[in-house]
């Protein structure tokens, strides 16, 4: 069964991925990229194996970069040989509906799919505490909280890899029916790109508008979702506060062009007037040494060395 690793960048996916497969892994590059391929092996207590692939960071499903198509390109297309069985997207927890995003892409587009909820610690040191049971309704997903740095909650994770997953059959936002959505994916014949090309001229659509609409119709749905869900912590809140008062003060466009010229000048202040003190007790020093060196030493190659 082949498990892949989905997530925005710096979400902890590689570190859940060390995790998962510790040695028993193999590095390389995608065919005919300089992407990272990384692939490796998890075996539970039951002896079954399973193959991890960490799937390079990406935000949506639509590609920006060569690391997003290599993502999005073994996620779309079947026939790939890393196509996976199931989806594992990390998500910080700190940054719940930026990550969401990507999961609701790769559900709608009907792949089994769960999350795993990194870093909540974090997410609750800056006075964030989520309702797992109300995420799970709502997005009708298994969602599994865990500390890929620490391996906490990993083991909880790995027991749910042979777990039969279903998609809603709802999909997360509505679609427009005239909206016939087109993406080009570079494992399709160069035949379908022109049948696709002049779908689009047909139909007058226009893709990166289409793309704008179907996020900011998912990020208002995330919005309702995620704002429900979360309960602050009142000192965490009051803590945020004063560092927005001293931010305020910081980037003032007065006051923080003054503070830093006198942390500047301070710095300035420590080179030239401060650091005399110093030097002049280590040239002391280094000076009470060298002669105490040839008090002790004989003559010879060593000693005018030291």
């Amino acid at each position: 069964m082949k498990i892949a690793l989905l997530g925005n960048p710096n979400a902890g996916k590689s570190s859940l991925f060390n995790q998962l497969t510790g040695l028993n892994q193999k590095i390389g590059n995608f065919a005919g990229v300089t992407v990272e391929k990384k692939t490796g092996f998890y075996k539970n207590q039951q002896e079954q194996k399973f193959e991890i692939i960490d799937l390079p960071g990406t935000y949506s499903i639509y590609p920006k970069s060569a690391d997003e198509k290599v993502a999005v390109d073994i996620l779309l297309n079947p026939k790939h040989e890393l196509h996976p069985d199931l989806v594992v997207v990390v998500i910080d927890a700190a940054n719940l509906q930026r990550n969401l995003l990507l999961f609701t892409q790769i559900q709608d587009l009907g792949i089994p799919v769960i999350i795993a909820l990194n870093m909540l610690d974090v997410a609750q040191k800056s006075g964030l505490n989520y309702d797992l049971e109300y995420l799970r309704r709502e997005l009708q997903t298994e969602i599994v909280p865990i500390n890929a740095r620490t391996a906490e909650g990993v083991d909880i994770l790995a027991k749910t890899f042979d777990q039969q997953y279903v998609c809603p059959p709802k999909a997360f936002i509505e679609f427009s029916q005239n909206a016939n959505q087109f993406v080009d994916f570079s494992f399709l014949s160069d035949l379908d790109k022109e049948k696709i090309d002049v779908l689009l001229k047909e139909a007058k659509i226009d893709a990166l508008e289409m793309q704008s609409e179907e996020i900011i119709e998912r990020y208002k749905n995330l919005e309702k979702i995620v704002s429900k869900s979360i309960t602050k912590n009142s000192q965490s809140v009051e803590k945020k506060s004063i560092s927005k008062k001293i931010d305020r003060f910081l980037v003032h466009k007065v006051y923080g062009y003054l503070t830093f010229f006198f942390i500047l000048f301070l710095i300035f202040q420590a080179i030239f007037s401060l650091a005399s003190y110093p030097m002049d007790w280590i040239d002391g020093g280094m000076a009470s040494l060298n002669s105490w060196l040839k008090s002790m030493l004989p003559e010879s190659q060593l000693s005018d060395l030291l």
